[in-house]
């Protein structure tokens, strides 16, 4: 009878790990247009762990080559930074040096955000260039634009501007931009042919694009077999991104739309520690968390999501990986 009475609790508790297990597998939020993508970021916008953790930024952060410990917002800012030293400084040491010594009177070069979810990357870039630069970060999420808008203006920044836009048709004229920005945002893009297109159609003739983005590894050889093929649509579907490119398709994405001097680099090593610290960030300290019933889901199926994506990069089944390419 103690058995039984024992047995019972033991059945229930593997019950619901099981189905726990099932609900997680499950994707659901796979992208369904516009809508599907603006949803879940305007969904993460209220989230408190994503302003109180995270630092307003959305993006891996950069832990070196090799990579070492970081602070978890410290790796995201300098993740920002080492993508202006290898996509700006060291591809254009003249356009570097117009933004970190601006002459008095000068035009200010105007950057493109594209993605620029809860306004931490234009926001940084925008302190860090007060007198030479204007950013103008554009999102398809309304609480994005909101949030970012409200920061901006807490700073006293007034050379950064946020826009609701979709990156699909944004709203600008040709040759606006001297810089396009893009971090891990391509991956969202249904059609990333008319998206390339778009952001280089306002990209100023001689100006650099800039992109980071999630790949999956190269199948030329060896096909993603099930299991990988699974894993693979797993990570799209419970996001809402749409399709994970080849780092040598991307390349090509680049070069056919007209961009020359086309370089990419594998910053998978660099940047995976953030996967694994952006769910510990919070386990160290639960003062961030409201935790109601929703959002104990919610977060459960990221953090879960998070480890799939950590599996997936520590595998070699996916890569990260930051293109630069230069307009003539």
């Amino acid at each position: 009878m103690i058995g039984v009475l024992i047995g019972i609790p033991v059945f229930v508790l593997l019950t619901a790990g099981v189905v726990i297990v099932v609900l997680l597998r499950k994707p659901s939020r796979r992208y369904s247009g516009p809508g599907s993508v603006s949803g879940v970021y305007d969904t993460w916008t209220t989230d408190q762990k994503m302003k109180f953790y995270w630092g307003n930024h959305l993006h891996a952060g950069f832990y070196g080559q090799p990579p070492e410990r970081k602070d978890f917002i410290r790796a995201k800012l300098d993740m920002i930074d080492e993508m202006v030293r290898w996509g700006i400084a060291q591809p254009d040491p003249r356009l570097i040096e117009r933004l970190e010594n601006p002459v008095a009177n000068a035009s200010r070069i105007k950057i493109l955000d594209v993605g620029s979810g809860m306004g931490g990357t234009a926001l940084h870039l925008a302190q860090r260039w007060p007198k030479s630069a204007h950013i103008t970060g554009i999102t398809i999420s309304s609480a994005q634009t909101t949030h970012a808008t409200r920061l901006a203006h807490a700073s006293g920044l007034c050379n950064v501007t946020f826009v609701e836009c979709d990156a699909m048709d944004p709203a600008f004229a040709a040759q606006s931009f001297d810089i396009i920005w893009t971090l891990e945002s391509e991956v969202h893009m249904p059609d990333k042919e008319r998206f390339m297109r778009e952001i280089v159609r306002v990209l100023k003739p001689g100006g650099w694009l800039l992109m980071g983005t999630w790949n999956v590894r190269d199948t030329r050889s060896v096909p993603l077999n099930t299991s990988e093929m699974e894993h693979v649509q797993y990570l799209l579907d419970e996001w809402c991104h749409t399709k994970f490119d080849e780092i040598h398709e991307s390349v090509q994405l680049l070069e056919r739309h007209g961009l020359q001097k086309v370089v990419s680099e594998d910053w998978t090593a660099a940047t995976l520690p953030s996967w694994r610290d952006a769910i510990l960030v919070a386990l160290r300290d639960g003062r961030g968390l409201v935790w109601t019933a929703d959002i104990w889901w919610r977060n459960t199926r990221d953090a879960y999501t998070i480890l799939r994506f950590d599996s997936a990069f520590r595998k070699g089944l996916c890569q990260y990986g930051l293109f630069r390419g230069q307009k003539p």
